[in-house]
C-alpha cells in the first residue's frame, strides 16, 4: 500500500573489519512498510546495541528489499552517515533531493537497480562524496556536468550501464582523471544526440516522398 510515509524496519550492529582499524556501527534495512511515493521516512524502527543511538550510526545498508522509491532525509535520522549502500531495490530514479542534509556522505553505492536518467544537479546535496558506484543500474542518459562541484571524487564506477559503461580511479585500471570521464560522458551524449538527429531527419524524409507519392498518384494530370 502506497502513502506518504516510510518506515525502515532496521538491524543494528557493529561491523569489526580487519582490514580498518577502527569499527562502523551499522544500521542494515531488513525491510521497509508504508512505502512513500514522495520516499520520504518516517520512522526507524529497530534495537540498537548498548550505549548506542541513531546518532552513532555511520553505514546504512539495503540489500534485496524492495524500495522502488530512494529513502529520502536519510540524515535527518542518521546525522553523521557516511556511507549508503542499496542493492537491487528496484530503484528507477534518484533525485537531488532523495540526499538533502547528505553534506558527511563519503560513500555511495546503489547496485544493480533500474535507475536510467542521472540529473547534472543530482548530487548538489551531497557534494563531499569520494566514491561513488552505479554498477550494474541501466542508465541511458547522464548529465556532463553531474560530477563539476564535487571535489574529493576519487573513485566512480559506471560499469554495465547500457552505453554508458565506464570506470574513474585514481589509481588501478579505468580513466585516470576525472576530466577523462567528463569527455567520455559527454561524447556518449553527442553520439545519442546524433542518431537521434538522424532517426528523425529520416522520419521527416520518409514522410515526404510518400507526400510526393501519394501527390503523384493524386495528380489527374
Amino acid at each position: 500500500e502506497k502513502s506518504s510515509k516510510m518506515d525502515l524496519i532496521c538491524e543494528f550492529f557493529t561491523n569489526h573489519s580487519l582490514l580498518i582499524p577502527s569499527s562502523t556501527y551499522v544500521c542494515s534495512v531488513l525491510e521497509v512498510s508504508r512505502i512513500a511515493s514522495n520516499g520520504r521516512i518516517v520512522n526507524v524502527i529497530g534495537e540498537h546495541e548498548e550505549g548506542k543511538s541513531n546518532v552513532d550510526v555511520e553505514s546504512l545498508q539495503i540489500t534485496n528489499v524492495k524500495l522502488d522509491y530512494y529513502p529520502r532525509y536519510l540524515c535527518k535520522f542518521f546525522p553523521n552517515l557516511k556511507s549508503i549502500l542499496i542493492i537491487s531495490g528496484g530503484l528507477k530514479k534518484l533525485s537531488k533531493f532523495d540526499f538533502i542534509g547528505g553534506e558527511g556522505i563519503e560513500k555511495l553505492i546503489v547496485i544493480g537497480n533500474d535507475i536510467e536518467t542521472i540529473d547534472n544537479d543530482i548530487f548538489d546535496y551531497a557534494p563531499n562524496i569520494e566514491s561513488i558506484s552505479l554498477f550494474r543500474n541501466n542508465i541511458k542518459f547522464m548529465g556532463d556536468k553531474v560530477f563539476d562541484k564535487m571535489k574529493k571524487l576519487k573513485y566512480v564506477n559506471l560499469k554495465f550501464n547500457n552505453s554508458i559503461d565506464f570506470c574513474f580511479k585514481e589509481f588501478g585500471c579505468g580513466l585516470k582523471t576525472l576530466k577523462e570521464l567528463k569527455e567520455a560522458i559527454k561524447k556518449v551524449n553527442e553520439k545519442q544526440q546524433k542518431e537521434k538527429l538522424m532517426m528523425e531527419v529520416g522520419r521527416i524524409l520518409k514522410s515526404t516522398i510518400e507526400i510526393r507519392v501519394n501527390g503523384e498518384i493524386y495528380n489527374e494530370a
